[in-house]
């Protein structure tokens, strides 16, 4: 999840959407490990947040939805573990050998 937040953080800082003299940030994007939820928290009240047309969103465990400043925590547990499939091949018999012959 710090992964998540600072790829949006920075992305901010390229945008100018970040308060540079106070080196603070308008979206932080965090998890919470007692529910397994995510958060968005919007410190500024000029900033929306709409996450209804967002890939990421399902990720994150909200629903579609424009999230304006405050606490938002999503509705959903986090899907940031998904596996869809896992594939193992192994061939380590192809003949036999006894005492090396």
């Amino acid at each position: 999840m710090a992964q998540i937040n600072a790829a949006i953080q920075q992305q901010l800082e390229v945008n100018g959407d970040w308060n540079s003299s106070g080196q603070t940030h308008y979206i932080t994007v965090g998890a919470n490990p007692s529910t397994l939820r995510a958060f968005i928290e919007i410190t500024s009240i000029t900033y929306q947040l709409d996450v209804a047309l967002s890939s990421i969103r399902t990720t994150l465990g909200f629903d579609p939805q424009t999230l304006t400043s405050g606490y938002h925590e999503g509705k959903n547990p986090m899907d940031i573990l998904t596996v869809n499939s896992v594939f193992v091949n192994c061939d380590i018999i192809s003949g036999w050998f006894l005492d090396g012959t």
